[in-house]
């Protein structure tokens, strides 16, 4: 180590972080986020504000979270073994300050770097009584559980049950498979996310029937088809069109709408789509126009996916058939971390719980927090923006790179967490 005092350079954006409450800072990948929380925490460790083991850094993959603890490590052994000459800028590397990144690095394999998962796992395993979670309860594979309730809510309901029976049977139809049926609704399982479209039937019905009446060589159609400049174009609009009418009033004849979905499906993610979204644009105030205008719009609303109607049908039914299978069995899995910390929060010992949580941490710096889910955010708010004290939050993140939608994560929860903060 060396013996003199001497000087590290300090990147000048630190000075916009606000460590008395927090700071909101949008920043893309490639936009070297990752050099600044690095440098962030070796300020935290130099200036005395923070040791090592009260930092909390979260972040949402174990890939980032190891390149992070790697990057963290590294920064603070440069600081501790650098020689240059003391200037009056940058950080004064002193005796006192050597002494509190040897400390850092000493107990550097205790340092609270984790995916939000790795931190709900630390609190309950650190405060069994507060959470009882892992006190009578013991961890399973939740994608293996979710198979066998699935599994086990076809044989005993999917196949049998008549309100079931149509939906099963027009996956299979479709060229769908049980095996496939399966994944499409784990994967909504995962997401726990409210329904961009809900499959209601009579909402649908009524979009079918004006669907079904459509008479293009009525003369009021032909501003819409005016919309289409090249003949091609209008011509295969208005096939578009005739298929989409027809396929209606069959599915209103036979009483089956997910024939419609099936079909419709097909359509709507072609060329079909993009016209629709036109007719949406449109401005004219004909009739004709205006009448397709709002057709448009509800076929592009209201109107689901037939695997948004399939899930709707069948999800609820397999997550109690999970919920029960983890209370019969005692078990818990991977997402039951963050939900399992909520729920000790809010219950009897959720006061103590709190408390302890916040005497350990000084700071915390949430990266990607674009991809955080409510219930995360909760935590974090909870813990620390509404905790007594200084509980410094800095949340670093993209609102236009926010990828975990299909894990709950929802980009209006971080613009929420960021109001809290600002």
């Amino acid at each position: 180590m060396p013996a003199g005092p001497a000087s590290l350079r300090r990147p000048p954006s630190l000075d916009e972080i606000d460590l008395k409450v927090g700071t909101v800072i949008e920043a893309s990948a490639g936009t070297g986020k990752t050099f600044l929380l690095e440098h962030l925490v070796l300020e935290l460790i130099l200036t005395g504000r923070a040791r090592i083991d009260e930092i909390l850094v979260v972040t949402f993959t174990e890939r980032a979270t190891a390149e992070l603890l790697t990057r963290i490590r590294e920064t603070i052994d440069r600081a501790l073994t650098t020689d240059e000459a003391s200037t009056d800028s940058g950080w004064l590397l002193d005796d006192q300050s050597r002494a509190r990144l040897a400390e850092a690095r000493s107990q550097f394999d205790v340092a609270p770097v984790s995916t939000i998962h790795g931190f709900c796992q630390r609190v309950l395993t650190e405060e069994p009584f507060s959470t009882e979670r892992l006190l009578r309860q013991h961890r399973s594979d939740g994608r293996q559980l979710f198979s066998q309730a699935f599994r086990d809510c076809v044989r005993r309901c999917f196949s049998i049950d008549p309100r079931f029976q149509p939906f099963l049977e027009a996956e299979l139809a479709s060229g769908g498979s049980v095996d496939g049926l399966e994944q499409k609704l784990f994967s909504a399982y995962q997401a726990r996310g409210s329904w961009a479209t809900v499959y209601d039937e009579g909402t649908l019905d009524g979009v079918l029937n004006v669907l079904a009446r459509l008479d293009f060589a009525q003369p009021e159609f032909a501003s819409v088809l005016a919309l289409f400049k090249a003949g091609k174009q209008r011509n295969t609009f208005r096939g578009y069109v005739d298929d989409c009418t027809e396929l209606a009033r069959a599915a209103l004849a036979a009483g089956n709408r997910l024939d419609f979905l099936v079909a419709f499906d097909k359509k709507a993610t072609g060329t079909l789509g993009k016209y629709l979204e036109m007719l949406d644009a449109s401005t004219g105030t004909s009739p004709g126009l205006e009448l397709m205008r709002a057709l448009a719009r509800a076929l592009l609303d209201e109107v689901p996916t037939f695997s948004e109607a399939l899930a709707q049908a069948f999800l609820p039914v397999v997550e109690d058939a999970v919920r029960k299978r983890k209370l019969s069995e005692g078990t818990f899995d991977y997402d039951d971390l963050i939900s399992a910390v909520a729920d000790a929060l809010d219950g009897p010992s959720g006061t103590a719980l709190t408390e302890s949580i916040r005497s350990r941490y000084r700071v915390v710096l949430i990266d990607e927090a674009q991809d955080t889910e409510p219930a995360q955010w909760k935590i974090f708010r909870h813990c620390f923006l509404e905790a007594p004290g200084t509980h410094a939050v800095i949340l670093v993140g993209d609102p236009k790179q926010a990828i975990y939608g299909f894990r709950g994560a929802d980009v209006r929860t971080f613009l929420s967490a960021c109001s809290d903060i600002v």
